[in-house]
């Protein structure tokens, strides 16, 4: 069953992983990527996302399409959660940490995941 807590802890779960793993971006880890569960989208989104990527023949060309837009919604949320980032960090000047956040589209740009969330089909 379904309640209107439901999007808050989704938003929330996003906030915290961005501010969890910010850091890791900032050092280019290449074993870092922000993910994004399938079964948080609605049905109406996953189906515009089916349909932007139709034209798309592997699954490289599909991340590379999607790259753009997710990045945006990634940008988006790690400026929701530039407080919490901030409020974790301890001695670093504050105006280079406010645009650090801003600049998070260089970091995430093709360091994200789609999952299904099922643990054999990830």
């Amino acid at each position: 069953m379904k309640n209107g807590n439901d999007d808050i802890t989704k938003q929330n779960k996003y906030i915290v992983q961005i501010s969890e793993k910010f850091w890791l971006f900032q050092l280019r880890s290449d074993k870092i990527f922000f993910e994004i569960y399938k079964r948080d989208l609605d049905n109406e989104t996953i189906l515009l996302i089916e349909d932007y990527v139709k034209d798309c023949k592997t699954t490289k060309e599909k991340y590379l399409k999607l790259n753009g837009i997710i990045t945006e919604v990634i940008a988006a949320i790690a400026k929701q959660s530039e407080h919490l980032i901030i409020s974790q960090t301890m001695d670093t000047d504050l105006e280079w940490l406010k645009r650090s956040v801003n600049e998070v589209r260089e970091y995430v740009s093709l360091k994200w995941k789609l999952v299904s969330g099922d643990v054999n089909n990830a």
